[in-house]
């Protein structure tokens, strides 16, 4: 392993999880400017403190091999609210299948604007095949979604499932609540396809540590740590 490669970092989008890389390579000038460059004492900071901007970079990451691009994704899912989970074949009022791959591959079938060398989502519905009560009621300011856990089948994605919409079904299948059938989709899913993903927010299990997952991104090994959090109340099996 040679430590003298590096990667700079560029971070093209923020959603509402929590990512972090821990890798020797990130010793880097691209990070100098948030880890080791110290704060001067007085209250002014000169303008030659920080590195110089870096330039555009490229949307396609292979074009950008000395970088590691990292891209968020928020407030996402496949549910029309206060309903059951639409099966992946059905299609929706507006038009178009109940299907995020599909949608995802309609709106840039090159993935080349979304996808970096590692993506994050946040899923912002309860991850089921059914709801026996939602939270609260339907009204213009009340939302309550369950999506299908096939929609998740083909992602590639760091998924981040704890916000305000995780336990919008207290009451899912076999009277389980809704987060925790989300854990159990997401631990099916992760055995059924072997997934090469990362997912956090939601089980009983999650509430203790961040995830963890080594991963070989341009040719370089990397750690990578994700943890999604939800800062609201009713928190059961949310982390």
């Amino acid at each position: 392993m040679n430590k003298n490669n590096h990667f700079s970092l560029v971070v093209s989008a923020i959603a509402l999880s929590i990512a972090s890389i821990s890798s020797p390579w990130f010793n880097s000038p691209g990070l100098r400017t948030q880890q080791t460059i110290p704060l001067p004492q007085s209250e002014s900071i000169p303008t030659n403190t920080f590195l110089a901007p870096v330039p555009p970079v490229p949307l396609n990451t292979k074009q950008a091999p000395e970088f590691l691009d990292i891209r968020g994704v928020g407030d996402s899912g496949m549910a029309l609210t206060y309903k059951q989970p639409l099966d992946l074949c059905t299609t929706l009022p507006e038009g178009g299948p109940a299907n995020f791959g599909q949608r995802l591959d309609a709106l840039d079938p090159t993935r080349i604007s979304y996808r970096g060398d590692l993506s994050f989502i946040n899923w912002e519905t309860v991850v089921g095949k059914s709801c026996q009560q939602f939270r609260g009621r339907p009204s213009r300011s009340s939302y309550a979604f369950v999506s299908h856990p096939d929609n998740l089948k083909k992602a590639y994605w760091r998924i981040g499932l704890a916000n305000n919409h995780s336990w919008d079904c207290p009451v899912g299948e076999n009277s389980a609540y809704g987060a925790t059938e989300s854990a159990r989709h997401m631990e099916r899913l992760t055995d059924e396809i072997d997934a090469d993903w990362i997912w956090h927010g939601v089980g009983g299990q999650q509430k203790k540590a961040a995830q963890v997952k080594t991963m070989t991104v341009k040719g370089k090994e990397i750690k990578v740590a994700f943890a999604s959090l939800y800062l609201g109340g009713a928190c059961q099996d949310i982390t």
